[in-house]
């Protein structure tokens, strides 16, 4: 039996992962993927949680309602598993694995005990599981695994407002705005005072780049013109299901753990992605998953990465994607991304099939 994972099969059978939460985080906040509550005194975790990937997170609250550090970990529940956590209230973390005391172990490793803590945990939400299971699909076990270092906590230094908690926003006159009614601004100004304190390093892929040293000006030329060439490698060396779910991971341990790292790791993806029509004709069914998953994601960014469409450069990568794949056997899957963000992030692309002015020659007079 491992430090941190108590077989389930121990306490009979069920369908179903548990996650038991030492520690009193009375007052605070705690999160499971999209479900996030404030703790009352009974609270000792989660259980009927689904098999696959998973990012559980706590924060600290004071009297006044000020909040602390988010800390949290992403970990793939497995069927029959309890996986046990404990919240420090002197460093006020969560702690997991080999951090957990083996006191505290050996206490929840007892049948009668756990059935008294059984009566004391959270049903899994599954209102938001479909959500969930659509931003995680492409997450395997092994990609885990490879990317995140086990039992890694991840820490934010500040908390960032993506779009889900934005109703509680108030919008100004004649600002722009997402479906929330959120104030939105430029791109240049985001998340300004987020700062990535994760205690590890992620492994994430290292994205081949566009240009370089090692690259003649033709070739460079080329790669910003239609970048398949990099993409073939990228895919050749992880493949296409890989790609997705890294794609994925990077996003989720953003969003839900507010790691600007996996942010940058995303948007280097996006940005590759987005430009090559030949890859949208090489890589069709990738393609068509990548566009689901950015009818998710777009609208979940921090608001201030969805507005001032003149100087944002996701909005513009975006409308590569959409040019790039209007006259592909992917223009269904581009006409229904195209719907989807005009309703959630009021996106319009005008004169989406001409060229963009910064991609034609300038003309110089000698």
């Amino acid at each position: 039996m491992s430090r941190n994972h108590i077989t389930a099969a121990y306490f009979g059978e069920q369908m179903f992962s548990t996650l038991v939460v030492v520690g009193t985080l009375q007052g605070n906040e705690f999160g499971i993927d999209l479900s996030e509550y404030e703790v009352g005194v009974d609270f000792r975790g989660v259980h009927r949680i689904p098999e696959g990937v998973h990012y559980v997170y706590a924060t600290s609250c004071d009297a006044q309602g000020h909040r602390g550090s988010r800390t949290g970990f992403v970990h793939y529940f497995l069927k029959n598993e309890i996986v046990v956590c404990e919240w420090d209230m002197h460093t006020e973390e969560l702690k997991l694995g080999a951090d957990v005391s083996k006191a505290v172990l050996e206490n929840i490793a007892n049948a009668e005990r756990y059935s008294e803590i059984e009566a004391l945990l959270l049903k899994y939400n599954s209102d938001e599981y479909d959500t969930w299971k659509t931003l995680t699909n492409h997450i395997t076990s092994d990609l885990l695994r490879r990317i995140v270092p086990t039992c890694s906590i991840i820490t934010s230094a500040e908390p960032v407002t993506c779009s889900k908690n934005a109703s509680q926003e108030q919008t100004r006159e004649n600002e722009p705005c997402n479906q929330h009614g959120i104030v939105l601004v430029a791109e240049s100004e985001q998340l300004t005072s987020s700062v990535d304190v994760s205690n590890h390093t992620f492994s994430f892929t290292n994205v081949p780049a566009r240009s370089g040293k090692d690259l003649s000006a033709a070739d460079i030329t080329a790669n910003y013109m239609d970048s398949i060439r990099v993409i073939n490698k990228l895919m050749s060396t992880n493949g296409e299901n890989q790609i997705l779910g890294e794609f994925q991971l990077s996003f989720i341990l953003f969003f839900c753990g507010h790691s600007i790292d996996c942010l940058q790791q995303w948007r280097t993806l996006f940005a590759l992605l987005c430009n090559s029509e030949l890859a949208v004709i090489s890589y069709g069914q990738f393609y068509s998953k990548l566009m689901i998953l950015l009818m998710y994601h777009i609208p979940m960014l921090p608001l201030e990465m969805v507005g001032n469409i003149e100087t944002n450069t996701i909005y513009k990568d975006t409308r590569k994607l959409l040019r790039n794949t209007c006259q592909t056997k992917r223009a269904s899957d581009m006409q229904r991304l195209l719907v989807s963000l005009q309703q959630t992030v009021h996106w319009d692309f005008p004169g989406l099939l001409e060229e963009d002015p910064e991609d034609l020659p300038t003309v110089v007079t000698l």
